[in-house]
């Protein structure tokens, strides 16, 4: 058998935890983080010997976390440091992967780009696009996003690209800051294994028209793994392959691996192959319902030489489909022609 890294999405997938090496499930972005009780329902099942990663909800990402209100934040922090805390004690619970997507819609960038960074411009695009209930009020985000306004006198090829720039490294730092103190408020040892918090690469991210293999575009897997130096005792990249190769961002390899490495060892993998109609920088997320014997772009041999790559260097590795997907793969993967 090749592959047993798989999301599970029903009771169903459960059962196969005693054969799953690893397996992620996603939180319901529905319910809030005080009432989904997610340590509860770990204590509640068995898994000896399966690895188990947690993909936050949708709704709640890093960029939008300065924007969310004081309770919203307090209800995220303290729900990753349950997991966390649970993890010392049950060490199969490995990670918490959590989008980057933007906070800041097209639209929104769009108007800047036409009106300038003028603070009225600016004002004016922010409350037209900053509204949703899970953030503060308009006049608090208005003075939020307004202290990270760009000079225009960095090296940042446009004002958009230094504002998410800016934007994404101010996000970071208060939500690891608050991850950081929430840990110390509860005598959490750090120095002990415990789950690590991955920052996923995804196809929502703001590009500018930029080459995201050799600009670090805030959002992607360069701009991720820069935001977590110097805070490997909590963050980590996950670098998924499918939205990196939908967005344009820089491809698998062992250089690209180990360069990322290098700067922080804490790297997750979403193993997900490219369907077809997925192009390169298409934006495109479709990896749900292809298996790697489906696979438009590359043959299932890559996918072989893939994973044994990963394994030499210990990188851990998900495949993110639907359960159908999953239980067709596994069946094409017991063929007698499969290496």
């Amino acid at each position: 058998m090749l592959i047993r890294s798989y999301c599970i999405g029903s009771l169903k997938d459960i059962e196969l935890f005693p054969f799953m090496e690893r397996v992620q499930f996603t939180l319901n972005s529905r319910m809030a983080p005080q009432k989904r009780k997610t340590v509860e329902a770990f204590k509640k099942m068995h898994f000896p010997n399966t690895e188990v990663y947690v993909h936050y909800d949708f709704l709640r990402t890093v960029p939008r976390y300065p924007l969310m209100t004081d309770y919203g934040k307090q209800a995220m922090v303290e729900e990753m440091v349950d997991i966390i805390q649970y993890s010392l004690i049950n060490q199969n619970v490995k990670g918490i992967v959590i989008h980057m997507d933007t906070a800041f819609k097209k639209e929104m960038m769009a108007d800047l780009s036409v009106n300038g960074y003028s603070d009225q411009s600016f004002e004016r695009a922010i409350k037209k696009h900053i509204i949703s209930p899970m953030y503060k009020s308009g006049s608090d985000c208005v003075g939020i996003i307004m202290s990270v306004k760009p000079t225009g006198d960095s090296a940042f090829k446009s004002m958009n690209q230094e504002f998410l720039h800016k934007w994404y490294t101010f996000a970071v730092n208060e939500f690891y800051n608050d991850l950081l103190q929430e840990c110390i408020k509860r005598n959490i040892d750090l120095t002990k294994p415990h789950a690590i918090v991955y920052l996923e690469n995804t196809t929502h991210i703001l590009t500018g028209g930029f080459d995201l293999e050799n600009d670090c575009v805030a959002g992607s897997v360069k701009h991720n793994t820069m935001c977590t130096v110097g805070r490997q005792n909590l963050l980590g990249v996950c670098w998924d392959l499918e939205h990196a190769f939908a967005s344009g961002d820089i491809l698998m390899s062992v250089d690209n691996l180990v360069a990322l490495s290098a700067i922080n060892s804490n790297i997750f993998i979403h193993l997900n192959c490219i369907e077809k109609g997925v192009t390169r920088g298409s934006m495109r997320d479709r990896h749900s319902l292809t298996t790697i014997f489906e696979c438009s772009k590359y043959e299932p041999d890559y996918y072989v030489e893939l994973v044994q790559m990963l394994n030499h260097y210990k990188i851990p590795y998900m495949r993110e489909v639907k359960s159908e997907t999953m239980e067709r793969e596994i069946q094409q993967q017991k063929q007698p022609n499969v290496s």
